[in-house]
C-alpha cells in the first residue's frame, strides 16, 4: 500500500473510483473544474489525504473511509 494517487486536471469535473479500497497517499490538487469526488469503497489512506486548490469542489463522498494517516485541506472555496 505504498502507492500514491494524485489527481489534478483542469478539465476533470467528476471522479468516481468505486474499485479503489486502499492507497498509500491521495492528493486532489489544482483541479479547477472538479466538483465531485466519489470513492465509495475506499477504506484506508495510509499516508496523507490532501485536498488543495480545488475551488469548485462541493461534494466528497468517502462513506467507507476508516483510516487516514494525515488530512490536509487548504485553499478551497467551498
Amino acid at each position: 500500500m505504498g502507492s500514491t494517487l494524485s489527481l489534478g486536471y483542469d478539465t476533470l469535473e467528476v471522479i468516481s473510483l468505486p474499485g479503489l479500497e486502499a492507497v498509500g497517499s491521495l492528493g486532489l490538487s489544482s483541479a479547477r473544474s472538479l466538483t465531485e469526488v466519489s470513492l465509495p469503497n475506499l477504506v484506508t489512506v495510509a499516508g496523507n489525504l490532501t485536498v488543495g486548490n480545488v475551488p469548485l469542489l462541493s461534494r466528497i463522498d468517502f462513506p467507507s473511509l476508516a483510516n487516514v494517516g494525515a488530512l490536509f485541506i487548504a485553499d478551497n472555496q467551498n
